[in-house]
């Protein structure tokens, strides 16, 4: 895995970490699931696929990933719980219509 340097204003690096600590992982996994669901959120077919191929990459990518399996699950225990921020409340709105979508297309 490569490594990537950031100087991040001290405010950003707080939240980062408390963030992360809401969630019960190290910060460096909280920004690598945050780069990925950011990433994800647009993918962009390969142009040199035949197009039947890039659209079927395409619906898999709707898909989510381990760890927004995870974040998803964690989400829900804390809603459970009534525990749930509202920034978390929204995260888990944003990951249940990734979900609803990725059922539609079934």
């Amino acid at each position: 895995m490569a490594n990537i340097t950031l100087q991040l204003p001290s405010e950003l690096e707080q939240q980062l970490r408390t963030e992360a600590a809401k969630q019960g992982i190290n910060p460096d996994r909280y920004i690598l699931n945050a780069l990925q669901d950011r990433l994800q959120a647009f993918p962009r077919p390969n142009a040199s696929l035949p197009k039947a191929e890039a659209d079927l990459m395409q619906q898999i990518n709707l898909g989510l990933s381990a760890e927004q399996w995870e974040e998803y699950h964690n989400l829900l225990a804390k809603r459970r719980a009534e525990t749930l921020t509202a920034e978390e409340y929204a995260r888990l709105i944003a990951i249940s219509d990734q979900i609803e979508g990725a059922k539609a297309l079934c």
